[in-house]
């Protein structure tokens, strides 16, 4: 494991951010989320500059374990939004305008896909959960392990709707692009032109 920070190290600390951000909004926009009980279970995702708060000894541990705590935040968000009555569409029009926060800039399919790489979580590098199928004319992406299911679980969420909020973020930084979001299946989509 590596003792020094590098891009990639970033790149996971900015997605841990924008969606630590998204929950903050979801947060925000229904004002009837006491978050009392999470931060003392689980607590909130550590903020500031990376290089001032991440444990240089543990930089992978450092790093999942932020994730672990704001992929279960989300979960636990949305959990007490559908409790409370916010309806799925309520709930993906906020992750769209989050995502339009995220506007990709990008002249092929593969530079928008990258502009999405670095804001969405899915799971550590290493863990390898996306497969691609990439030519001339196609740009699919397959999930192959689906890494937010075991804390959508944790929180106890019966509905788990994480790959529609996904994709309204995607949409959302799609949005006044060429570029837009085709889905295949609940685990498969394509990037397209539109």
């Amino acid at each position: 494991m590596s003792k020094n920070l590098g891009p990639i190290h970033y790149m996971m600390y900015n997605k841990i951010k924008f969606q630590n951000d998204l929950c903050d909004k979801l947060v925000a926009t229904f004002e009837n989320i006491d978050m009392n009980d999470f931060n003392e279970k689980i607590g909130q995702p550590q903020s500031g500059e990376l290089s001032e708060i991440i444990e240089l000894s543990n930089i992978h541990g450092w790093l999942q374990g932020n994730v672990d705590k704001v992929e279960l935040k989300l979960a636990y968000i949305v959990k007490k939004l559908q409790e409370n009555g916010v309806s799925q569409t309520d709930i993906e029009k906020v992750a769209f305008e989050h995502g339009k926060t995220a506007r990709v800039e990008a002249n092929t399919k593969e530079e928008a896909w990258n502009s999405l790489n670095v804001i969405l979580i899915n799971g550590m590098p290493c863990d390898r959960v996306l497969n691609f199928d990439v030519s001339e004319d196609k740009f699919i992406v397959k999930v192959e392990k689906s890494i937010h299911d075991v804390y959508w679980e944790q929180i106890g969420v019966i509905n788990n709707i994480y790959n529609e909020i996904r994709n309204s973020i995607i949409e959302g930084a799609f949005e006044g692009t060429k570029f837009s979001l085709s889905e295949i299946n609940s685990e498969t989509f394509e990037i397209v032109m539109k």
